[in-house]
């Protein structure tokens, strides 16, 4: 029996290495470069058999690859468009889990109806938007842009449902959860860009570059690093999630301390306000909801911020400007590079620009959106470089053409109208209670992750409602963050109901605690 297992495991390794051998070739040529062309007949071939290699482990891993591919700046290079990865995993997965609970029985989604039902609503809004105003994808051979939006806001409703295909174990969650934001940090690979050897860039064909963004006009040292901001804020994230602020600051691990103390200041490199805003909110309200405020760590707390904000003062000047520009939000007279303040006051003025010449087109789209479609003329002509930057008209730049208003509400009323703009809110009104409850009920071994969640959602509603927003960009966040959510705590939690006590029999009035003893079964006579 052990021979059997034994040739079967070597038959099975020898067709693998021959098989990855035959792959190889063909993938990379003899040239040593990518030379993939689906026009082949076995290019086709190859690809179809690498699939069918793969599926066992797909089987196996496909919701950990979900988790992991929500946050991660990877895409599938050898699809049309440069699709991200999780806008293939999704399909994937959410197909397997439904394979899976057609072939076993104890199986099911979680259900959670008022979820359900109104991104259901929102699926309506979209198909129907999309089949009055004109479907189009530029990347399978159209001539229209902006379909692909259409498949970003389908396919993130989709991932919801994908994520609560099953029920995570409470032992496994910090597993996930690590998964699910530590995913984030492959947006650090697309910074380093200009600073590998060119023979290292077959790296980008799966790590998009994000680009070091050097200010135009300024010295070529001011650099952005858009990948590095990101990849920091989901460690800082992992850290919240997993310690909670009470397990950082007061739980008596001073390595935890040290490492978000040096970690959080480097998000700054990327030069956007948006992370002390994002920031600031997710520990303000996630330091009320365990209860800080009501400790001695409050002041703690509010001595360092103090001393924080004294040393600004005479560091600012010397900081890098990526990280001036990022301070600049901060309602405090520093020191600030005047090419960093103009910078970010730019930044500002042109939105708001944008804002003022599309708010009057809301009553023209109120009804019915107008869609996401972008002719090929309008591409040539106003989707250039720089175009948005340097029109003379709002109404003509190329953010505004694309239903990029940078500005959440809009981005929803402009392209779905006021249903698009009623479902969405529907969604976030029943995640709001849904987070509530699985923060107010939740089991001791998932609070702290809760309650970050919690947090964390109200300050990405905060921040898309009021200062910054994509629809089609940020919907995948926050169906995935639900998704999570309701995955760990296999649903939504509810009050623990405590079991009625069984009344106690009434004791008889002859009752005596000590019988007396039974009488003995014969006695002796005696005389």
């Amino acid at each position: 029996m052990n021979n059997n297992a034994a040739i079967k495991s070597l038959v099975t390794f020898a067709v693998v290495v021959v098989l990855a051998l035959f792959f190889g070739y063909f993938l990379t040529g003899l040239n040593g470069r990518f030379n993939l062309d689906f026009s082949d007949p076995l290019d086709d071939v190859v690809v179809i058999m690498a699939a069918v290699l793969a599926f066992p482990l797909l089987l196996r891993w496909h919701y950990e690859m979900l988790l992991f591919s929500v946050n991660a700046n990877m895409i599938v290079f050898f699809l049309p468009g440069q699709a991200p990865l999780w806008l293939s995993v999704v399909p994937l997965s959410f197909g397997i889990a439904i394979l899976h609970r057609t072939l076993t029985k104890n199986t099911h989604f979680i259900s959670v109806p008022q979820v359900t039902w109104s991104l259901l609503f929102l699926v309506a809004v979209i198909v129907v938007t999309g089949k009055m105003t004109g479907l189009g994808l530029r990347t399978i051979g159209g001539d229209m842009y902006g379909g692909k939006r259409y498949v970003y806001l389908l396919f993130a409703i989709l991932a919801y449902f994908a994520l609560t295909a099953r029920r995570i174990p409470p032992e496994r969650a910090k597993w996930c959860i690590g998964l699910f934001l530590l995913g984030g940090v492959t947006n650090i690979i697309g910074d380093l860009l200009p600073y590998v050897p060119s023979w290292s860039y077959f790296i980008f064909w799966l790590f998009p570059p994000s680009g070091t963004d050097i200010v135009r006009g300024l010295d070529p040292d001011a650099v952005r690093f858009s990948g590095a901001y990101t990849a920091i804020g989901f460690v800082v994230m992992f850290m919240l999630a997993i310690y909670g602020i009470r397990g950082i600051f007061s739980g008596g691990k001073i390595g935890r301390l040290i490492l978000f103390c040096i970690l959080f200041p480097f998000g700054l490199l990327g030069g956007f306000r948006s992370y002390i805003i994002i920031f600031g909110v997710i520990f303000l309200v996630q330091f009320f909801l365990e209860g800080l405020y009501r400790t001695r760590l409050l002041p703690k707390l509010a001595a360092v911020v103090i001393i924080a904000i004294i040393a600004l003062f005479p560091l600012t000047p010397r900081l890098p400007f990526a990280v001036q520009r990022a301070l600049s939000v901060v309602p405090l007279p520093l020191q600030i590079d005047p090419a960093a303040q103009v910078d970010a006051q730019n930044s500002w003025d042109w939105r708001v620009k944008i804002w003022e010449a599309v708010v009057p087109q809301i009553p023209q789209y109120f009804w019915l959106g107008r869609g996401y479609l972008i002719t090929a003329l309008d591409y040539n002509f106003l989707m250039g470089g720089d175009a948005a930057v340097h029109s003379a008209v709002a109404e003509d730049e190329g953010m505004t053409v694309s239903d990029d208003f940078h500005n959440g509400p809009l981005t929803i009323l402009i392209p779905l109208g006021i249903w698009g703009a009623i479902g969405f809110l529907w969604f976030l009104f029943a995640s709001a209670r849904i987070f509530y409850a699985n923060y107010r009920y939740s089991l001791p071994d998932l609070q702290t992750m809760n309650t970050f969640m919690f947090a964390a959602f109200i300050s990405k509603a905060f921040y898309f409602l009021v200062i910054y927003g994509s629809f089609y960009g940020d919907l995948l966040q926050f169906t995935a963050w639900l998704g999570l959510s309701v995955s760990l705590n296999g649903g939504v939690c509810r009050p623990a109901r405590a079991r009625p006590i069984a009344p106690q029999p009434v004791k008889p009035l002859g009752f005596r605690r000590f019988p007396p003893a039974p009488a003995p079964a014969f006695q002796r006579r005696t005389g």
